[in-house]
């Protein structure tokens, strides 16, 4: 998916940190001092600002009223209202009622239009 449209980052994470891969695992029988970092990354700031860079759909779930469970690629947790829950891009999820009362949710797409949102349904 290509964005269409300036984003704007909202992150903890400063833009122009050095970001490196996994350090390599240690040969059997290396000596010395283990690597702590592996080979260099692009800043965030390089990689948001290449107009090469595929971008996953993401969403987040904002509980409004109720409780349940979400699901995502296997894990389960309970959520309540007040609680927001991040969706990584193309992660099998789901959202269940375990209250008594209706259980009140909206959602937030990294989209330009609900057109633009794609569901794959389990069968």
């Amino acid at each position: 998916m290509r964005l269409s449209d300036p984003i704007t980052f909202v992150t903890r994470l400063r833009l122009d940190a050095a970001l490196y891969e996994p350090a390599h695992p240690r040969r059997p029988g290396q000596i010395g001092r283990p690597r702590l970092k592996g080979e260099r990354l692009p800043n965030l700031s390089v990689v948001a600002e290449d107009p090469n860079t595929a971008w996953e759909p993401t969403k987040i779930y904002l509980l409004l009223e109720g409780t349940g469970s979400v699901t995502i690629e296997g894990e389960t947790r309970p959520v309540g209202a007040g609680t927001s829950v991040f969706i990584p891009g193309n992660a099998l999820h789901s959202l269940e009622n375990t209250g008594e009362e209706d259980l009140r949710f909206a959602y937030v797409f990294a989209a330009n239009s609900f057109e633009e949102v794609e569901y794959v349904f389990e069968e």
